[in-house]
């Protein structure tokens, strides 16, 4: 009686078969795992720089916010680019004055003090003339001045405004796009940064921002935006 069969060469090369198609199988799952994480990352990539874009929009928008006298009168720039670092000033709120301000004095009795810390920006002006300086202390409503006044101010044409100051800055060592606001510490706004690039144009009060991604460096993120706040403010 006759029984028919596998041999053993056919079953080894029907198991060396079936072992190819498994690594194949495998090796075409890792690579379309490979496609899925590096098609992510990628479009994660470009969601974080299109935010901080948006974010940098967003601030240059408000340069100049609430500053419009002091901007006018040469006290204060709505924004300004530095070699290293983008700023751009808005308000962070207006005070009235409780009592007049003495010449060569540091003490400033408000209406409110609400929001003002130490280190505060702020800027006391008149329609004639005006200063800037930074809190030392506050006392209920009274405020310290960092230095002595070099002008008197009625409270009746008097004010004064808190100046907040928003920049920014490439981190190379970390290749970070960096926020900062006042003296609070620098948070990133967008990692895996390449470059970063800024201007203000002045006189035509136009700003540009182009940065590039570490890892895709043949994209630029570029923004170009007109302060209207600043353009509001008319130099003396």
């Amino acid at each position: 009686m006759n029984r028919k069969g596998f041999t053993l060469i056919e079953f080894l090369i029907s198991l060396s078969l079936l072992l190819i198609i498994v690594l194949a199988g495998f090796e075409f799952f890792g690579q379309a795992r490979a496609l899925f994480f590096k098609l992510k990352e990628a479009e994660e990539s470009e969601e974080a720089a299109l935010a901080a874009l948006d974010k940098i929009r967003i601030d240059l928008a408000r340069g100049g916010r609430g500053l419009a006298v002091p901007i006018g009168m040469g006290l204060l720039e709505a924004v300004r680019a530095d070699p290293e670092r983008l700023t751009v000033l808005s308000s962070e709120g207006s005070y009235g004055l409780r009592e007049d301000l003495a010449q060569g004095g540091t003490r400033a009795a408000l209406e409110s003090a609400d929001g003002l810390k130490k280190g505060s920006e702020i800027c006391v002006f008149d329609p004639d003339k005006g200063e800037v300086r930074r809190v030392l202390s506050v006392e209920g409503e009274c405020l310290t001045l960092s230095t002595p006044l070099e002008h008197s101010y009625s409270r009746e044409t008097a004010g004064i405004v808190a100046v907040e100051r928003t920049s920014f800055f490439l981190d190379r060592e970390d290749a970070v796009i960096r926020r900062q606001v006042n003296s609070s510490p620098a948070q990133p706004l967008l990692e895996d940064a390449g470059t970063f690039l800024f201007s203000y144009d002045r006189p035509r009060n136009l700003a540009g921002i182009a940065f590039t991604l570490a890892s895709h460096k043949e994209k630029t993120y570029e923004l170009c935006i007109f302060p209207k706040n600043a353009g509001l403010s008319p130099v003396r």
